[in-house]
């Protein structure tokens, strides 16, 4: 099975892999909606206005259970899937053999916190886009269902106990980093990039497949933005540990303040660093700081490959 599945066209692959992500999402996701109504006592009729009942508990830990098996369906274990009939060594084919070094760990911590404000302007930026009028039904929808998401979202984040915030993070930020990322950049990027033959390509397809499969449209240039970074992170450092942590620190942020937004602890600055409503100066620095950063990676990266590639040719004499 797996020496036909690697001597198969990139088209080919392409294919059956999509094939793969869709059958185990399918599979988990009704594995996930039968478990989780016997577990949290739900019968099919109840789901049906599960939008009007976020305020009980119950409701929203079941949304949680549903969100986390899927997840881990879709992105997580169809990776592994895919990978393994790709490689006899999956592991390293997926570059997680490659631990994160410190220093590096610390400028992708720092990358992904200076790029908030920047972030920030991106989300106005696009809230400010409006489709044609031929086409404001698609507009009432899209902002339809980002309302439906955020609503949703607000009844994930809305906890007041430190075990909550715990559980929120590994549904909101561990599983989407590791998953997504095992995913898009481990598996979609390189056979994008084979496919176009083109690193570059490999990286902005993907962002953009990354941005447009988390369905709201109405922060989708932040969300290609992003994508985009992590594919050079990835590309640069050869180790797709890089980017799940930058994954990672995005979305535990956003965990963090959201609690103790919600707790009236802290106020909005963080929302609205970059944007006209704060602080719109620090979209600027923020673009000069994520550059900086980018540019520190790419060096450190490239003297890390020079040095590996000098160590080998020694080996070799």
């Amino acid at each position: 099975m797996r020496s036909e599945f690697k001597n198969r066209d990139l088209f080919t692959k392409f294919l059956f892999s999509l094939m793969i992500v869709i059958g185990s999402w399918l599979f988990f996701q009704i594995f996930s909606v039968l478990t989780g109504g016997l577990i949290f006592d739900l019968k099919m009729e109840d789901l049906k206005s599960i939008l009007t009942n976020l305020h009980d508990p119950v409701y929203v830990g079941y949304l949680k259970y549903v969100q986390t098996i899927s997840s881990i369906g879709l992105f997580v274990v169809s990776s592994i899937i895919i990978a393994t009939l790709l490689s006899e060594k999956p592991f390293v084919f997926l570059k997680l053999n490659i631990l994160p070094q410190s220093i590096m760990t610390f400028l992708v911590i720092m990358l992904m916190f200076f790029s908030l404000p920047l972030n920030n302007f991106l989300g106005y930026l696009n809230a400010q886009l409006q489709l044609p009028e031929f086409l404001s039904w698609l507009q009432n929808y899209f902002e339809n269902k980002e309302a439906d998401g955020i609503k949703i979202m607000n009844s994930f984040l809305a906890i007041n106990s430190f075990r909550g915030l715990l559980i929120n993070i590994f549904v909101i930020a561990v599983i989407p980093a590791l998953g997504e990322e095992l995913f898009f950049r481990g598996i979609l990027q390189d056979i994008l990039a084979r496919w176009t033959k083109s690193n570059h390509w490999g990286v902005i397809i993907t962002g953009l497949a990354f941005a447009l499969l988390h369905f709201q449209f109405l922060s989708l240039l932040p969300r290609i933005v992003q994508g985009i970074l992590l594919g050079y992170l990835f590309l640069w450092t050869k180790s797709l540990w890089y980017p799940i942590i930058a994954h990672f620190i995005n979305n535990a942020v956003a965990v963090v303040f959201y609690h103790y937004y919600f707790q009236e602890k802290v106020n909005d600055s963080m929302e609205t660093m970059g944007t006209p409503d704060g602080f719109a100066w620090a979209a600027l620095y923020s673009l000069v700081a994520v550059g900086l950063i980018f540019y520190l990676i790419r060096k450190i990266s490239s003297e890390g490959d020079a040095l590996l590639k000098c160590n080998t040719n020694r080996d070799l004499d």
